[in-house]
């Protein structure tokens, strides 16, 4: 279980505070506001699915009371070891000013020991509060807390998000197409303006590459969607060395599909991809392996070239870090490598951003959209 102070000199995330400037969810913050402050009710339970912004409705509510939470800010990601009030406990060390933790990720959890583990935290800290976020619905059968469910966004928040972002209206028939494809998703929306504004795609590129979000699921052969119980759907999503060409048009087709494979298997789809875009490729083992999943090498007219790369089959609302970046940049210089890419199914942090711009040439990142671009090149 990780843990973190909050609020140091950055009280939230670089993603986190973009996000959180376009999620505003003025009624859910009010909601926040009146149990948590006023009525002094001891937690709350925010839940939702992949990128509607809980963590950043949390985030945006810790920062705008932090002086109420005089005791402190604390974010914990619940782990097997060691348990989740003991984690709590050791962080929050004064029991007598109001303090806020954050479990993250709580649907992690087992639901028999949720309830004594949050049970034993609230007795011994008699004036903390908590914030759970989890993508599944909990529920808690003897702790009263505030259930707050987040759901996509509209057109009209949307548009104001854009027009606040990019300073300008987009044509409405665009505007409408990359709503429809991004499916309201809060962190998505954020990711593909802020995309368009740093002229990493334009919109014509932006809408093709999100196209496949109009479509739900794997398809047969019949063109019916194929349940998740079939055989043949459990076979294209484990075996890639057998059907590595029919997994690959099925990623082209539905990119969501990529957080349905393991991280190995993630890993063998970026290798298999830089095989067909020529390189000569090696996977390394399954196994801790220092920042190198794959050793990719070319050879030209200029000279020989080996390329590092990590990957990082992470959901969309957890961020690649600068952290990875300068690891994976450390790396490169250790080994001599040409280069390195970090590939991953997130998206990254305006911190790791900034920081491959310093090393453009020797650190590559390669985010959801790149990962699509690369599939629409060795399938065209």
């Amino acid at each position: 279980m990780s843990s973190f102070s909050v609020f140091n000199d950055s009280p939230v995330s670089p993603l986190a505070n973009r996000v959180s400037g376009f999620v505003d969810r003025e009624y859910e913050r009010e909601i926040l506001t009146r149990e948590l402050i006023h009525l002094r009710t001891r937690g709350a339970i925010i839940s939702g699915p992949a990128g509607m912004g809980k963590t950043s409705l949390a985030l945006h509510f810790a920062h705008t009371n932090k002086e109420f939470f005089a005791g402190g800010i604390h974010d914990i990601h619940p782990m097997p070891t060691p348990s989740l009030s003991e984690m709590a406990l050791d962080n929050i060390k004064n029991s007598n000013k109001e303090s806020l933790l954050i479990i993250n990720d709580a649907e992690r959890l087992p639901d028999a020991g949720i309830e004594p583990e949050l049970e034993r935290i609230l007795h011994s800290r008699p004036k903390v509060h908590v914030i759970l976020t989890s993508r599944r619905a909990m529920q808690l059968q003897s702790l009263k807390f505030l259930h707050i469910e987040l759901g996509p966004f509209t057109q009209n928040v949307y548009a104001e998000y854009t027009r606040k972002i990019l300073e300008i209206e987009l044509p409405l028939s665009v505007q409408q197409k990359l709503f429809e494809r991004l499916q309201g998703n809060p962190l998505l929306i954020a990711s593909a303006t802020v995309a368009l504004r740093d002229g990493l795609y334009t919109a014509t590129e932006l809408l093709k590459s999100l196209e496949p979000f109009k479509r739900e699921g794997l398809l047969g052969p019949d063109g019916l969607p194929l349940s998740h119980a079939t055989k043949s759907y459990k076979h294209i999503i484990s075996d890639i060395r057998e059907v590595s060409d029919e997994l690959l048009q099925r990623l082209v087709k539905e990119p969501k599909l990529l957080y349905e494979l393991s991280p190995r298997i993630f890993e063998q789809v970026v290798a298999e991809l830089l095989s067909r875009m020529g390189y000569e490729v090696t996977l390394t083992p399954a196994s801790r392996d220092g920042g190198k999943d794959v050793y990719a090498a070319s050879q030209n007219h200029l000279g020989s070239f080996l390329y590092i790369v990590e990957c990082k089959k992470y959901a969309p609302d957890n961020p690649v870090g600068v952290a990875l970046v300068r690891q994976l940049y450390g790396v490169v210089q250790a080994e001599k490598a040409t280069a390195g890419i970090l590939a991953t199914t997130s998206f990254f942090t305006k911190d790791a951003k900034e920081f491959q711009g310093q090393a453009a040439f020797q650190i590559s990142l390669q985010d959801y959209l790149g990962i699509q671009k690369w599939l629409q090149s060795v399938q065209s």
